[in-house]
């Protein structure tokens, strides 16, 4: 692609997945928390793998699985 281009639709899809699977890694890292005060990391985990399923980029994949990993318990 050079410069003035627009991104055919499977590179937009692939640009998609890496943002949302870099946005579903800043809220499972530093997760929100809930009215009572406790966090809501394993809301944004369901999320990343229910997100996981639907994606084809294989390095938002990966990035989302790997830090799925880190929480092991939720």
């Amino acid at each position: 692609m050079s410069l003035g281009e627009t991104p055919d639709q499977p590179m937009k899809d692939s640009l998609l997945d890496m943002q949302h699977a870099l946005f579903l890694l800043t809220h499972i890292a530093k997760p929100c928390g809930d009215s009572d005060g406790n966090n809501i990391r394993s809301l944004y985990i369901r999320e990343a793998r229910r997100a996981i399923a639907l994606m084809q980029n294989k390095g938002a994949i990966e990035l989302l699985q790997n830090v799925i990993n880190d929480y092991p318990t939720l």
